[in-house]
C-alpha cells in the first residue's frame, strides 16, 4: 500500500503534484489543522492505540502502541521496547 502526498504550488496557474510514497514521511503539516504531525516509529505493522485508549504511561514518559504484539516508546529518546510479542501462526 502506498501513501499519497499532494503538493500544491502557489503562483500563476494551477499546479498540483501527487507523489506516491512507500511509507509516510517522518513529519508533515496536516493541511486541515496546520499542526505538525511527527511519525514516532518506522516499525512495520505498528499503530497507535484506538483514540478511546490512553496509551501513555502514568508518568507520561512512554507511549504504548501496537505492533505484532505490544510495544512501548520512550518519548525522550524515541527508543522502542517490546512488552509482548505475538506468537507466529
Amino acid at each position: 500500500m502506498g501513501f499519497a502526498r499532494v503538493v500544491a504550488a502557489r503562483g500563476p496557474g494551477p499546479s498540483t503534484t501527487i507523489q506516491i510514497l512507500d511509507e509516510p514521511p517522518a513529519s508533515w503539516i496536516d493541511p486541515a489543522t496546520g499542526h505538525r504531525v511527527v511519525r514516532l516509529t518506522r516499525e512495520p505493522g505498528s499503530a497507535s492505540l484506538y483514540f478511546t485508549r490512553n496509551g501513555y504511561t502514568a508518568d507520561g514518559k512512554k507511549l504504548v502502541y501496537s505492533t505484532p504484539g505490544v510495544s512501548v516508546l520512550d518519548l525522550a529518546t524515541r527508543n522502542p521496547g517490546r512488552l509482548w510479542k505475538a506468537a507466529r501462526a
